[in-house]
Order: C-alpha cells, then structure tokens, then sequence
C-alpha cells in the first residue's frame, strides 16, 4: 500500500514553518515566539511533525535540544522549499540604482569569512559589481552595533552566549556546521581515530570567545557533561590561527568541519570524527528590524547568503 504520510493534499504547508523554525532555534518556546505561536501551539506542531515524518526531529541533550539525523538533513531542503516560495509570492523589485554604489557592512567571524563571505564576493562579482563588502570581526559591542543599526548583518553561532543578547533581533539561521577533532597530520601518538581517553590526556588547543570580560567555551562544557577532564595549554580568539598553532604539537582541538576541511593541506592537519557527540553549531544572521523589509537591497544580501549557505547543509560525518 502506497504510504501517504507526505501526501500534500492531507499534509498542512504551514507546519513547513514551524519546522524551519524549530531546526533553526532548536528551541519550542524561542521558535514559537519568532512565529507569534504560544508554546501550546509549537508543541503541537511538532508532534504533528514529528507524526508526518516518522521521527523525533529534535531530541533532548541537558538543557538543549539536538537535531537528529533526520533533522539535520532537512535543514536544508525545508529552507530552501520555503526560500523559494517567499521568493515567488514577494520577491523584492529592486530598482535600478537599489544595487549600486551600496557597501553592506557585516560583523562575523574570520571562519564565517572565509567558508561564506568569499564566496559571497565572487557572487557579488558577478550579480552585482556596484555592491562591496566592509568585513568587520566582532567585538564586545556586537549588540550595540545592531542595536544602534549600525552594521547590516551580524553573523554569529545561535548557541552562544552572543545568542542570548540579541535573539530578539530579527534573525535566520544558516547553516549548521559539526564540530571536528584535528590534530598535527603526524601526530606522533595519534592514528586514523581518536578515542575519549586521548582528549582527557592529550593538551588542548581552544577557540574561546570574549563576552565582556569573560572568555567562555562551549566546547569545555559540552566535554565536561561527557566526563572528559582535560587540559587547555593555549586558547585563542582566531579561529584560522587555531589549525596552524598545531603543527608540530601533540595539541588536539576541535573545530567546524568546514573550516577544517578548507585548511586541511595548508595546515597539515589530520581531521578527525568526534568520539563524543556534539552539537553542531547553528551560524545564524542577525540585523536591525528596520532593515527587515524596508530595505529591498537587504532583502536581496540576505537571499543571496541563504541560497550560498543552503549548499552547506550535510549530515553528520558525510564528507569524513
């Protein structure tokens, strides 16, 4: 018998975007405040959902919810179905000077530089060759810039304690990225795995980021719930620093797959899968809501980072 679980004429489209939501903040009570649901309502979208696919979607992990594999893999395609019905229904006329001689001034970090504004150029290159790009790296006053409007975009990991002080901002997530282990690629104790007793003897090199004046890791905490006592012999801010600072070291750190796959011959690196779940961070943009749709050249910039960033989307482990 043919399974009509999917049968678009019994599944409610709207439930579409309560998924994207969902997947995005990985939250009920924030997803249902982003759509103007109560929390009542978003749960009962998602059991819904949760019927329609067969599948859990998002589980318990502490205090947060993680995406299953399912969820992961439709991170992707439900943004992309919904882009293009946005796209279709109010698609934004520009006119013809609305993309010229515009500089959009986005603050992200050197990592999402490098895996997503890059490619954003040679975009921009083509689509657009009036529009340039000022690239700034955070800094503590991340939140008074967007408060302010005084930058386009902020772009930043949803899960962070950046996440928490501006996630009434209007905002949309990316991309998701699984963090990975590197090390040296001669690494003189380390073979083709690495397993949960090398993280709690081998030293650690850390990416921390600076909130005030405070230096916090969520790495450190999420490897201190799986009992994993260990020791940071260096930290740093620079997330394209961090690979080139373990050459010729017995360090181990973790970093997203993307970036590590990027600097892996360049670094020398040895990528490695986690022997301990983690989540994958959510790199999510957040902008002044007086650029929400007033702005049809914002609406256009953030179109163009959604459909690059939507080609990112994998599951756990697909490219190791």
């Amino acid at each position: 018998m043919e399974d009509s679980r999917f049968d678009l004429r019994r599944f409610d489209l709207n439930l579409l975007v309560v998924l994207d939501a969902l997947l995005t903040e990985r939250h009920v009570t924030r997803a249902g405040q982003q759509l103007h649901l109560t929390q009542s309502a978003t749960s009962a979208a998602l059991r819904r959902l949760r019927r329609a696919f067969d599948d859990p979607l998002l589980v318990a992990h502490g205090r947060e919810l993680q995406l299953t594999p399912l969820g992961l893999s439709l991170v992707r395609p439900v943004r992309e179905v919904l882009a293009d019905i946005q796209q279709l229904i109010r698609e934004p006329v520009l006119p013809d000077s609305g993309l010229r001689d515009r500089t959009f001034v986005i603050q992200a970090s050197e990592y999402v530089g490098m895996v997503l504004l890059r490619p954003l150029l040679e975009v921009l290159a083509e689509r657009a060759p009036g529009v340039s790009l000022r690239i700034e790296t955070m800094d503590d006053s991340y939140a008074d810039h967007l408060q302010h409007n005084d930058i386009d975009l902020l772009i930043a990991p949803m899960h962070t304690v950046i996440a928490h002080r501006i996630r009434e901002f209007p905002h949309e997530g990316l991309f998701p990225d699984e963090l990975v282990a590197a090390v040296w690629k001669d690494h003189p104790t380390v073979g083709d795995r690495i397993t949960k007793e090398d993280l709690r003897t081998l030293p650690h090199l850390q990416h921390a980021i600076r909130s005030g004046d405070q230096i916090g890791s969520m790495l450190a905490q999420e490897l201190a719930a799986h009992d994993i006592a260990h020791t940071v012999q260096a930290t740093t801010s620079s997330y394209t620093l961090l690979p080139l600072l373990l050459q010729e070291t017995r360090m181990v750190a973790f970093l997203p797959r993307l970036l590590a796959e990027s600097l892996k011959e360049s670094a020398q690196l040895r990528i490695l899968p986690s022997p301990v779940p983690l989540p994958a961070p959510m790199e999510t943009m957040y902008w002044h809501p007086d650029r929400d749709r007033a702005d049809p050249a914002h609406v256009w910039l953030r179109r163009q980072l959604r459909t690059l960033a939507a080609t990112f989307a994998r599951e756990p482990g697909d490219r190791l």
